[in-house]
């Protein structure tokens, strides 16, 4: 099958999540490995863009950075890179939003091989909005935005191999324009303009202010950087707009251990309670917009917020319905109710847990969401997640609210004259 492929073009593959085992970043590499080794006349055809970063990031570099077809290219200016001439696999770390877009316009597939059930797949979605198909493994909610040319059928790297060898088979400037299309006709769902309506409908009329909480402020993954996202589209609404959350830095490692700290803080976190107070207090918003919030600030913080304000939450992911939402492959996998024993029981079965964090946890999980069941609103990126959240949560339909990611509208690909797909 790769015999026959066109190697007449370099094509450019770009996996952006990040660098941890249930991002399968793992097969990711496994499948570059697979196309050297065992098809090396199209492996020197091929470009994969590398981004953000990881525990894995390291020992990945670590292993590549002496081959002559990588290239760690993490301290250089996009706009100063010549793909044309750079090797097959470069690696450019993390990158902010308008660089990963423009990145993304630049490539000719998006590989997201991720093996946890997503709750919504924002980098597709964004892929998807520059005309770039996304390699995936459509399930669930990926599925609304995954072609059938680009769906894997098994997440291991020969399947990979296998999928990239018959798009790129396929792949002249007809059949991509056509699949290029198609992808971003699978964005028109979900438009900045129809999550804002949605989102209003919410809201209180007279709101003017709106704070939101989250947890971290570094770069860690898709629903802190989506949240900068929603703060500049609510800014251009009209609406004065500030973030409360925890500033972290240092290294992968020790913001992990910074994290596993604010995990343990969280359950009685008097200073995160003090600095909400004294935000509201300043800012006096209407509405207060939690996000990320089991990780530092916690039940006993999120008591601070008065409830003249209106209280709405997003669950950007599972963590609220799981103890372990990266090992979460299928929703039949997740809590049917929130005891200790079926917790604990779920934990058991996974083989992977501390039984005295474990059960900290789960009080902390516990009392977190005996806070929020009381919120006006509770947002859910994913369709699936409603049924779950009323589960879960215990609190009225109405009050749960699919509210779906979405990509800014700034300008379509077929309007960007900068827009170029490099099959051409």
């Amino acid at each position: 099958l790769l015999s026959s492929i066109n190697t007449n073009n370099m094509y450019r593959f770009l996996f952006a999540g990040r660098h941890e085992r249930e991002k399968w970043f793992d097969i990711v590499v496994d499948s570059i490995e697979l196309l050297r080794r065992n098809f090396p006349e199209t492996f020197s055809q091929v470009q994969f863009v590398i981004l953000a970063n990881g525990s894995m990031t390291e020992s990945f570099i670590r292993k590549y950075s002496m081959e002559p077809w990588f290239v760690d290219a993490r301290n250089q200016a996009i706009s100063e890179l010549d793909f044309d001439s750079l090797p097959q696999c470069l690696y450019l770390g993390h990158q902010n939003k308008d660089n990963v877009l423009e990145i993304m316009g630049q490539v000719d597939f998006v590989l997201m091989p991720s093996r946890c059930l997503e709750t919504f797949g924002l980098v597709a979605l964004e892929a998807a909005s520059r005309g770039t198909p996304t390699i995936a493994f459509a399930k669930w909610w990926l599925e609304s935005l995954i072609l059938s040319d680009a769906r894997l059928s098994e997440l291991t790297p020969a399947n990979v191999v296998a999928t990239i060898a018959r798009l790129l088979r396929r792949l002249d400037d007809e059949w991509y324009e056509r699949l290029s299309s198609e992808a971003y006709e699978l964005t028109h769902r979900f438009r900045e303009s129809q999550w804002i309506s949605t989102l209003r409908a919410c809201l209180p009329h007279e709101t003017k202010r709106i704070l939101m909480l989250m947890d971290y402020t570094t770069f860690i993954g898709g629903a802190e950087t989506h949240v900068e996202t929603i703060r500049r589209t609510l800014k251009r609404e009209g609406y004065e707009v500030e973030i409360l959350w925890w500033p972290l830095e240092g290294s992968w490692w020790i913001l992990t251990i910074k994290r596993l700290l604010g995990i343990i803080i969280s359950s009685l976190n008097i200073k995160a309670h003090r600095d909400i107070a004294k935000k509201i207090d300043e800012f006096d918003p209407q509405v207060v917009w939690c996000h990320s919030v089991s990780r530092y600030f916690g039940a006993y913080a999120l008591s601070a917020i008065p409830k003249n304000c209106t209280r709405v939450i997003t669950y950007h992911d599972l963590g609220y319905f799981s103890p372990r939402p990266s090992e979460i492959e299928s929703v039949n996998e997740l809590l049917h109710k929130m005891s200790l024993v079926d917790w604990i029981e779920w934990l058991h079965g996974i083989k992977k847990y501390i039984p005295i964090f474990e059960i900290f946890r789960y009080l902390q999980i516990k009392s977190l969401l005996a806070v929020i069941q009381d919120f006006d609103f509770h947002f859910v990126p994913g369709e699936f997640m409603q049924e779950i959240a009323q589960r879960i949560i215990k609190c009225p339909s109405e009050k749960i609210v699919y509210l779906p990611h979405y990509y800014e509208e700034r300008i379509s690909p077929s309007e960007n004259p900068e827009q170029t797909l490099s099959v051409r």
